[in-house]
């Protein structure tokens, strides 16, 4: 594995921020985003397939996707 500059940029905004708790924010965005993620695919599937169809709905697929 060699060495990317980009990594120094990540390592001083860690040391600036200090305080950061990692664990926590994956935490809290993982939650959100399981969450979104069902709630758009019960939209998606009551809102979009059911009442104009399949292949109507279809298109969008890649939106959700």
């Amino acid at each position: 594995m060699r060495f990317h500059p980009s990594l120094l940029l990540v390592l001083a905004t860690l040391l600036w921020v200090g305080n950061f708790v990692i664990g926590r924010s994956v935490s809290a965005i993982g939650y959100v985003g399981i969450f979104a993620s069902i709630i758009a695919f019960l939209i998606w599937n009551s809102g979009g397939v059911i009442q104009i169809g399949a292949n109507r709905a279809g298109i969008f697929l890649n939106f959700i996707m």
